[in-house]
């Protein structure tokens, strides 16, 4: 499934990437598009292929833009012994 410029990119402006839930969870094998940069400058971008929320789902938002500057901040933190 290619994902549709109408419905948006990521914010850098970028065609998201998709990927498939490899984990063993309720979502294994789901299909789903995020930002092509979240190795390096995740953005948070982040939707279902199929387009269906779940309870599990993590949507774009301000808690998910918080939980990802937590973890960059975490990282620099630990990076600072090295």
């Amino acid at each position: 499934m290619a994902f549709s410029s109408s419905n948006g990119n990521c914010k850098h402006n970028l065609t998201p990437v998709e990927q498939t839930v490899k984990k063993n969870e309720a979502n294994k094998g789901r299909r789903f598009f995020r930002c092509p940069q979240w190795k390096n400058d995740d953005c948070g971008f982040f939707k279902w292929a199929d387009g269906v929320i779940s309870e599990t789902s993590v949507e774009t938002s301000s808690v998910n833009q918080d939980i990802v500057m937590d973890r960059r901040l975490l990282e620099f933190y630990l990076n600072l012994d090295n």
